[in-house]
């Protein structure tokens, strides 16, 4: 199974003022959401509009004509835990786009790591499947 969820520790993204357009108060992670879009672009994803639900931020992040959706949001403001995701725009019925989907997904969730990995401040890093991942909360 794919290990799609990480979370990290960081001081470098707001969790402390809540800004008037957050759907909740605790609704942090918009910068986070740009920093990690830029570097995606930058590594050649196509990025969709950033924006925010009520327990964070999603884009979408487009490559070899592949959409996936990549989720960012603050997990405990105490230690300031974040819980990046990332998941197929196409549903599992459709079976024969499965494997090429699983390899673009693959090559996301490696980019990210090592953006994660390169990145000073970031630390703490660890992956799962959203059945680990869920089993942990």
């Amino acid at each position: 199974m794919l290990k799609t969820y990480v979370t990290f520790t960081t001081d470098l993204f707001e969790t402390e003022i809540p800004k008037d357009n957050f759907i909740n108060p605790n609704g942090f992670g918009e910068d986070g959401a740009n920093w990690l879009a830029n570097e995606l672009k930058c590594s050649g994803f196509v990025i969709g509009e950033i924006t925010q639900e009520d327990w964070g931020w999603i884009f979408s992040a487009t490559i070899n004509r592949r959409k996936f959706w990549v989720g960012i949001g603050l997990t405990t403001d105490k230690d300031k835990r974040w819980l990046c995701f990332c998941e197929s725009t196409i549903l599992k019925i459709f079976k024969r786009f499965q494997s090429s989907n699983n390899a673009n997904l693959t090559r996301l969730c490696v980019e990210i790591d090592s953006i994660l990995n390169k990145t000073k401040d970031i630390r703490e890093i660890k992956w799962f499947t959203e059945r680990e991942y869920n089993l942990t909360k």
